[in-house]
């Protein structure tokens, strides 16, 4: 009797044990679903495209043009490309914007034009980066003390390109209160993600 009863309990226990460990893995293998900010930027270039725009020292700051009358234009727009491998595929477009808790404005207008290889057609779209959202944007690290952060906005959801080639996006930066330059921006990204059938 005291072998039966020493016997189920050995059961019990691995069982329990294996239930256990069954229960803390997710459900992708025991993989995190959480990337790293590394990861997060990747894509296969069949798949699509990632292109990053570094500022010199974390600043947006306009390019000037000098017409012949010596007025000045300012150019507030971050241009970035990458290659559509794929004509008949369905794209995600989305911008992302990294910068640190300490930008010195507290939002942004951006103006996103997306256009085709062959510059036939064009899109247009257009949203405010309030700094400190919390709902779109997330933490994902620290340097010299500072909290970096990422804002991650999807442009334009299944979008088609009519023509393989170097898809262009031009990105206009509007500092809120009238602020023609700020502090505290450390990149932006354009990543073209095909969407995969279901």
């Amino acid at each position: 009797m005291k072998k039966n009863l020493t016997f189920y309990s050995i059961i019990s226990i691995l069982l329990t044990i294996s239930v256990l460990v069954i229960s803390c893995k997710t459900k992708d293998g025991g993989k995190s679903k959480e990337q790293s900010p590394e990861a997060e930027l990747k894509v296969a270039a069949a798949d699509g495209f990632v292109n990053t725009y570094v500022f010199p020292n974390n600043t947006f700051k306009p390019s000037k043009e000098i017409l012949p009358n010596d007025d000045i234009i300012l150019h507030p727009e971050v241009w970035l490309k990458g290659q559509i491998p794929d004509a008949e595929a369905t794209y995600d477009i989305t911008l992302v914007t990294d910068y640190y808790d300490d930008v010195d404005v507290a939002d942004c207008l951006f103006v996103v034009t997306a256009i085709s290889p062959d510059s036939a057609s064009r899109r247009t779209q257009q949203y405010k980066l309030i700094f400190n959202d919390t709902v779109q944007t997330k933490e994902i690290g620290k340097e010299d003390g500072r909290v970096l952060k990422r804002n991650t906005r999807r442009v334009f959801p299944g979008m088609k390109f009519s023509s393989t080639g170097e898809a262009r996006f031009k990105v206009e930066m509007a500092p809120g209160h009238g602020r023609f330059s700020f502090t505290g921006i450390q990149s932006l990204s354009v990543k073209a993600e095909k969407v995969k059938e279901e």
